[in-house]
């Protein structure tokens, strides 16, 4: 439905904020760390959403989901290569077990680099 498909893109792209918030007041040594992981877990609702704009919006505002579709394209990957390595999903198959196992896994992978590249970018560790 369009209605949990907005929400779930409102929750996604709420999310890096809410955690900046959060890591500013209460982990003040791993804001970055802590807002790209978040980043991480938004990047491929955010770019599939976006995709998806394509389908409903008129022509000239279309162009919208062209960044979509490249971060859906770049976000998606880790996740079908992984299910596809390990035969956990057949390929073209769009179930909501599928989209589920895909957000999974590319959550995890993007959550895992960006916020490894935000720890890094953290600088040292306080003692």
């Amino acid at each position: 439905s369009h209605a949990g498909k907005l929400v779930s893109l409102a929750w996604a792209a709420l999310l890096p904020p809410l955690s900046w918030l959060y890591a500013s007041c209460r982990a003040p040594h791993h804001v970055r760390a802590l807002t790209f992981a978040a980043c991480g877990l938004a990047a491929f609702p955010v770019s599939r959403a976006l995709y998806s704009l394509a389908y409903v919006l008129p022509m000239p505002f279309q162009l919208v989901a062209v960044p979509g579709m490249i971060g859906e394209a770049w976000h998606g990957l880790p996740g079908n290569l992984i299910a596809m390595v390990f035969h956990i999903e057949q390929q073209a198959d769009t179930s909501p077990a599928t989209v589920l196992i895909d957000h999974l896994f590319n959550g995890l992978f993007w959550a895992t680099a960006y916020g490894f590249a935000g720890s890094l970018s953290d600088g040292p560790r306080q003692g």
